[in-house]
């Protein structure tokens, strides 16, 4: 079998199609340790997990706030508890230090090994291994062995029934999709009864409901040949046969005695009102059967001791997780009881050793004395950047079986295929929608040297000719493509198709929803990113501010310095917490409020850039610059970085038309514009007119605080509506005016009614939202939203909505849709009617 980087290489130069070879993991085994992940995770994560251990190449796009660095950390300790050799590598050590954060914070320390060139790092690692060896040689197995076997027995029993109760709410909300369907299509035909034909309500009530298949059956047969006899009168010009004509009088009455239907009806309309009827009994039911079964459900008790097992297993905080506990202790037993013997001692010995050689030949010898499989084993987790891995790591083929590789989209070909070498399996990670080599303008070697080098030593290669033109065209130049450019290139057949993780949980919702619809919305309907930030309390909030400065750039200079002040009046408001009118909005927003403030100034042109970091040691004190984290740069600096607040200074005035390549370039556009979290200012010369994506992002962000301020009295959330027109049934009529009539009677200053809202990639049916405590619920009707068992037993797909909207905070209130019927009618008094009186009550005090 040929590695994977020679199937790749070969893919690329041939055109073959790179084809996977080495075993997968089993479907059985990924999802039985994910179960045992303390992680809520959604289904685009699940995905990205799934064919990471199942391809030989995969790639993961991580937009701006979706969780990449979440879904690494859980790939990575997945992999590792499946018995894989697993690398994570990034071109940055941040991107590296916040897994081996998230990692370390569920397994413990010693649980995976950070390879770094910073003492500080290295000391840490030093420090880790004496405390490895230190228990090892005093290491007493019973009494953490029998609380592992506790641990493992009390999560066992808690995957299992949480297991249990998702397969029941799977099977009852079936039912209930079942009853819904039913019962809609029986509400339909009636209405189409009474409006259609003018059927009143007493005669509907008497119609006769056709229970049995066979009945229903008979029915329909009937009623067919009538239509039959029917169509061939109309054809021979309205005449038909005395038998035929004896014949349609003796199945009509049938049919009328069978639905105890009245014959002046028929008379007028035929049989096109017995079709409706007998639509709207043989449905109507159905549906009381299944209301008759579905009555008894214990659902609501089920859901929430259901809740309860989530939220032990998959809590806000991994840390507070059972799961965290027990793997972490498996971690520790594992790694001592592997210490027990000599020569994992002296493996892990010989690698403290190596620690303290910079000296390439004195680290060579060390790297000789160490047996990388047996440390392999102790740690199945190594991390580190990727400049520094070289030194340390075996130049071994396929030594590793899974590479993790972050922001790939930065890291060139020759950095990365001798890390590649060392593994079976590569998972890319990146965004192709954000900044990358061919972007940033990096160059790492010099373009006349690859192309003489290329023409000589691949041109005339036997049996793969490329030429320079060619290599260029499928991503394979050193000096101007990364992995990820190379593994996306149509030219290239590696099939890796991304996984796009699209909840978004950084930034307040106006502003991710721009980043949102300019960057990653199609034409298809669900595209796009979930907002989870569209809460109520957060979609209440303005998150931007536009200034727009009267000076122009300086003469024979790129730096607009009228921008530069008034960022540095912003700076020095936060800086100092000296809240101003620029700034005041900030200091109240509710999740800012008494903390400090994080600062980013983001600007396309270095120029400025040098320029305003010249300022800040004139402007700020040092103790000021640290208050705020201060952070000045260019779009390639921020990615990967993200401030409370970010200044957006493009250095630009009107007569700049010449920069639009550059100022407009989407990815880099994409990057400077996705950094904040809470707020963002776009300080600016005047714009010139052929700047199109800043007028669109004014355009964007002018209408979200437009919504704002016609809202102002009660500060209610952006965009959401309420029309009864948009109502989908008569139900949900009903409901409407029964939550009308309680917030008019009761709450009238109080609550906020909205419908069909869009929150969080789904709608909710209602909403009702309080002005003052900003508390909200989502009211959903019980069986309306659809859930399609795809035959495999993997629950968390059915309760993916569910889910993702408890990872959004959201509170939702089920409306047990069956209750409100009675004999197929719909009984706006009923008791449901008045539970959901009583829950609105309860829940907004």
């Amino acid at each position: 079998m040929t590695t994977t980087l020679e199937r790749l290489l070969e893919s690329v130069f041939s055109g073959k199609k790179f084809e996977s070879e080495h075993t997968p993991v089993t479907e059985e085994q990924i999802f039985n340790i994910l179960a045992r992940l303390p992680y809520s995770l959604s289904k685009s994560q699940r995905t990205a997990i799934y064919r990471a251990l199942r391809n030989d190449i995969s790639y993961i796009q991580g937009p701006p706030g979706t969780g990449k660095s979440f879904t690494i950390s859980a790939l990575a300790i997945a992999a590792g508890e499946l018995g894989l050799k697993v690398l994570v590598a990034s071109q940055k050590t941040p991107a590296v230090d916040i897994v081996y954060e998230k990692v370390t914070e569920v397994l413990g320390d010693a649980a995976c090994l950070y390879i770094s060139d910073d003492q500080q790092r290295k000391q840490n690692t030093r420090g880790i291994i004496d405390r490895l060896l230190s228990k090892a040689t005093d290491y007493q197995t019973t009494s953490e062995e029998s609380e592992l076997r506790r641990l493992s027995d009390h999560v066992d029993n808690l995957v299992a029934e949480r297991l249990d109760y998702a397969k029941r709410i799977q099977e009852y909300e079936s039912e209930l999709r079942h009853y819904y369907d039913t019962n809609q299509v029986a509400q339909d035909s009636r209405q189409v009864l009474k409006e259609d034909f003018g059927l009143p309500e007493i005669s509907v009530k008497k119609i006769n409901l056709l229970r049995g298949n066979e009945t229903k059956e008979k029915a329909k047969l009937l009623l067919n040949e009538c239509r039959s006899i029917r169509e061939e009168s109309r054809k021979s010009g309205g005449t038909t046969t005395l038998e035929n004509g004896a014949r349609l009088k003796i199945l009509s009455s049938a049919v009328l005695r069978a639905l105890d239907f009245e014959i002046e009806y028929y008379k007028k309309y035929q049989e096109e009102i017995l079709v409706r009827t007998l639509t709207y009994s043989s449905n109507l039911a159905d549906a009381q059967a299944i209301q008759r079964v579905i009555k008894g459900q214990p659902l609501e008790v089920t859901r929430k001791t259901f809740d309860r097992r989530n939220s032990e297993l998959y809590p806000r905080d991994p840390k507070d997780s059972v799961l965290a506990e027990y793997l972490a202790s498996h971690h520790s037993v594992r790694i001592n009881k592997l210490l027990q013997g000599k020569e994992y001692r002296d493996a892990l010995d010989a690698f403290h050793r190596r620690l303290r050689w910079k000296n390439a030949r004195r680290a060579r010898s060390a790297n000789a004395k160490i047996n990388f499989d047996l440390l392999f084993k102790i740690f199945p987790i190594v991390m580190g950047e990727i400049k520094s891995l070289h030194p340390y790591l075996p130049f071994k083929e396929e030594s590793i079986d899974l590479l993790i590789l972050d922001e790939a989209s930065q890291v060139n070909l020759a950095e990365i295929f001798p890390i590649l070498f060392r593994a079976k399996r590569f998972c890319i990670v990146g965004d192709h929608n954000q900044l990358g080599i061919k972007a940033g303008g990096v160059i790492f070697i010099s373009k006349v040297f690859e192309k003489l080098t290329w023409q000589k030593q691949f041109a005339g290669l036997p049996g793969y000719p490329l030429d320079f033109k060619s290599a260029q065209d499928r991503d394979l130049l050193v000096s101007e493509s990364s992995i990820l450019d190379l593994i996306r290139n149509d030219l290239n057949p590696v099939t890796a198709a991304p996984v796009l993780l699209n909840e978004h949980f950084r930034s307040l919702p106006m502003l991710a929803e721009f980043t949102s619809e300019q960057f990653y919305k199609d034409e298809s309907p669900d595209s796009g990113l979930r907002i989870m930030t569209a809460v109520p309390d957060k979609k209440a909030l303005n998150a931007f501010m536009d200034i727009e400065v009267s000076t122009k750039r300086e003469e024979n200079s790129q730096i607009n310095k009228g921008e530069v002040d008034k960022a540095f009046e912003v700076i020095q408001s936060f800086a100092k917490v000296l809240p101003t009118d620029l700034t005041r909005e900030v200091f109240e927003i509710p999740q800012l409020y008494g903390k400090p403030i994080s600062v980013g100034v983001v600007c396309f042109i270095r120029e400025q850039v040098n320029f305003m970091k010249e300022e800040v040691l004139r402007r700020l004190t040092d103790e000021q610059q640290e208050r705020i984290s201060l952070m000045i740069g260019t779009p390639e600096e921020f990615q990967g970085n993200e401030r409370d607040v970010m200044i957006f200074t493009p250095a630009i005035d009107e007569e700049q038309k010449r920069s639009k390549a550059f100022m407009e370039d989407r990815r880099r556009f994409n990057v400077a514009t996705s950094r904040a979290k809470y707020f963002k200012y776009f300080i600016h010369g005047k714009l010139p007119s052929n700047m199109l994506l800043m007028q669109q992002m004014l355009t964007k962000m002018g209408q979200g605080k437009s919504d704002i301020k016609e809202m102002d009295k009660g500060y209610l959330p952006i965009g959401w509506t309420y029309k009864k027109s948009e109502c989908e049934s008569n139900f949900e009529l009903v409901v409407a005016g029964v939550l009308e009539d309680l917030i008019a009677r009761e709450y009238p200053t109080q609550l906020s009614l909205y419908n069909q809202v869009y929150t969080c990639g789904f709608r909710l049916d209602f909403v009702v939202y309080d002005k003052t405590t900003k508390k909200a619920v989502g009211i959903e009707v019980d069986g309306k939203h659809h859930y399609f068992d795809d035959g495999s037993s993997y629950t968390d797909e059915h309760l993916e909505r569910a889910n993702a909207l408890k990872r959004a905070d959201w509170s939702i209130k089920y409306l047990p849709y069956w209750n409100w019927f009675q004999d197929g009618w719909i009984e706006s008094d009923a008791a449901a009617a008045n539970d959901l009186r009583e829950f609105i009550r309860d829940f907004f005090g």
